[in-house]
């Protein structure tokens, strides 16, 4: 009897097992779309996911920094729209026949994000950026445009979040309020932090350091980012110094992250990810993009926006910690790519830090609103040979580095892009000077890029006047220095068929390289230079901007997942006798015993647990019985 007790049944540890239990549910799908296929979804356009929404139409895109919105906003929306707040516009054109709804992803078309500020009253409004420039198409005034309002960056949390920061505890006691508001939060954040300077930035004091997001680079260390890496750019041409390697200089991710500022745990301990299993496999997806890996037979043949991201293989832990970090690579979804290839990883699903890193250069560039594209490039590949114009003549000497990527840039339209993420690397340690030799990665890997001038020009996807090649020569074993960058403009009528019309991507993505004179030398610098690059998308300190690289706050896209907790069961045999029958009760004196609780006691012999039976078991005089008790945890 408690204390006084002293007949306490010793239980040996060979008698206690503790076994283990994972239990699983799916989450609530989250994000900004509704529907479950990813050709199929549609914005959700009510108030708890936009400020507002509306039309205006194609000739307002004349190239400036300013959105004409008469007519576009009313009065009231002007009221609630606020500085900074980021407008989603939609672009169609008159060349697509099958004109979607303001909602629907299906169309593979322009998704461009802009920063807003009033200028006092109607009409104009100035934007963070150049809007695309379609002003000059005869037939641009008969061409809606939907756009949507979202919140800035400031106002974002209390936006998503309607009960905002307020938390349902007293912060000196702990104790919970009586009253406590418990509301769902429908979206997960995005955060993209750079520990590098966005290449082309130039003539600036701004650098990576003035990006938003900046104070998340200490996750990119702590998740071993921010440390540059050469990767060969085949198998096969492991150990051949000609062919280039790829700088993955793992300078920016995508950090997705959910806010929970109410009392409930919506995602477990972790999220389950178990990819035998089918249903419980991870899934991303990102209705807007047009990524170019996904498989529609050929390069001009994408008729459908959006790509999907899943978890694959066994869970792996980072390699340079010792905190046994768990995570499952974020691959392509294998049933929207070639069956000829193999999904390529863009990033990571962090279990039990419940986050996911994007981790593709090309897929963060992109979601970034400043990449002024939504759409994605294949790599470069190449080799060096022998230099054209001869001996001692070629553009890489010896002994140095060069690093090598590109640019597509239109005359109309949507004019400046950021370029291509990911750069070739090539260290001449032969005993000549080289030139350099270079094409797409493969084919087909242009699916949303369209000639305007071909007959089946159907006003999909995007268009481009010139490739242009940038370059920067260093010492081996140097970074890039992303002031450094020159540009050579490669474009011609190979590429276009004639003088002024748009790139023809089945012509791009030529794998002979001598058809395209896609060869990077010294008389090609010295006359078709264009001179040190610069992209105004990123002059942050030179009249700009109320929005930078890292601004984004939200993921624009939908979070599928199952979600775990652990369970411990506690099993404990003991093998009792009347011994240990020790009782209270006047009318007990011998014979068969029934109880219904059992006891556990520290080695303190204080009191513990009790474990309440079902129902009483009977403990026979003369006899041992052997009970098995679990206790679930």
């Amino acid at each position: 009897k408690g204390m006084e007790c002293e007949s306490l049944i010793p239980i040996e540890a060979e008698n206690i097992n503790i076994v283990k239990g994972i239990l699983r549910n799916p989450a609530k799908r989250r994000g900004f779309f509704s529907g479950h296929h990813i050709d199929l979804m549609e914005l959700n356009t009510d108030s708890n996911f936009i400020r507002f929404s509306g039309t205006t139409t194609l000739d307002k895109f004349d190239g400036t920094k300013e959105w004409d919105i008469t007519g576009d906003i009313s009065p009231e929306n002007f009221l609630t729209l606020q500085d900074d707040d980021v407008v989603l516009f939609k672009i169609n054109n008159d060349f697509i026949s099958n004109v979607d709804t303001p909602a629907s992803t299906v169309n593979p078309i322009p998704y461009l994000f802009y920063s807003v500020k009033k200028q006092g009253a109607l009409p104009k409004i100035l934007m963070d950026r150049f809007l695309p420039f379609y002003s000059y198409l005869p037939t641009s005034t008969g061409v809606t445009i939907p756009f949507y309002v979202f919140p800035n960056k400031d106002a974002f949390l209390n936006f998503y979040s309607p009960t905002g920061q307020t938390i349902s505890w007293n912060s000196e006691t702990l104790e919970f309020y009586e009253e406590c508001i418990d509301n769902d939060v429908n979206i997960w954040n995005m955060n993209t932090p750079h520990c590098e300077t966005m290449i082309g930035t130039t003539g600036c004091t701004n650098n990576h350091e003035n990006y938003g997001s900046y104070d998340y680079t200490s996750i990119m260390q702590y998740l071993d980012y921010c440390e540059p890496c050469l990767t060969d750019a085949l198998e096969e041409n492991c150990g051949d110094n000609l062919s280039n390697y790829y700088y993955d200089a793992k300078d920016k991710v995508s950090i997705l992250h959910f806010s929970n500022y109410n009392t409930r745990n919506q995602y477990g301990e972790y999220l389950y990810v178990n990819n035998d299993e089918g249903k419980t496999v991870f899934k991303l997806d990102i209705p807007t993009i047009m990524w170019h890996g996904r498989w529609f037979s050929g390069s001009t043949l994408g008729d459908k926006l959006g790509m999907r991201f899943v978890s694959q293989g066994d869970a792996k832990y980072l390699n340079n910690t010792s905190q046994n970090i768990e995570f499952y690579d974020l691959v392509e979804d294998a049933q929207f790519i070639s069956p000829d290839r193999e999904p390529i990883i863009v990033g990571k699903v962090f279990t039990e830090l419940k986050i996911v890193i994007i981790e593709h250069p090309e897929l963060v560039t992109a979601m970034s609103y400043k990449a002024n594209r939504n759409w994605t490039l294949p790599n470069l590949k190449g080799k060096l040979i022998s230099p054209v114009g001869g001996i001692n003549n070629g553009v890489l000497a010896r002994n140095k580095r060069m690093y090598i990527t590109y640019l597509l840039r239109a005359k109309n339209g949507i004019t400046n892009t950021l370029p291509q993420q990911r750069y070739m690397v090539f260290d001449n340690t032969s005993n000549i000077d080289r030139d350099v030799e270079f094409q797409l990665e493969d084919v087909n890997l242009l699916p949303y890029m369209r000639q305007m001038e071909a007959t089946s020009y159907d006003g999909l996807g995007f268009y481009a006047h010139e490739f242009i090649i940038l370059y920067q020569i260093t010492e081996i074993g140097e970074n890039p220095n992303p002031a450094n960058w020159k540009q050579v403009n490669f474009t011609n009528n190979v590429l276009t068929g004639l003088p002024n019309y748009t790139i023809n991507p089945i012509k791009l993505e030529n794998q002979i390289p001598s058809e395209n004179n896609f060869i990077l030398s010294k008389y090609r610098i010295e006359n078709y230079s264009d001179g040190v690059y610069s992209n105004d998308l990123l002059c942050l300190g030179c009249e700009q901007s109320n929005l930078t690289l890292g601004d984004e706050r939200f993921f624009f896209g939908n979070i599928e997942t199952y979600i775990g907790a652990n369970v411990y069961k506690w099993i404990v045999n003991i093998l009792l006798d009347n011994s240990y029958v020790k009782t209270e009760n006047d009318t007990y004196e011998t014979g068969d015993f029934n109880f219904s609780e059992i006891g556990f006691y520290n080695e303190d012999k204080n009191l513990v647990v009790i474990s309440k039976l079902s129902r009483p078991i009977r403990l026979r005089n003369g006899a041992k019985t052997e009970i098995e008790i679990s206790l679930d945890f």
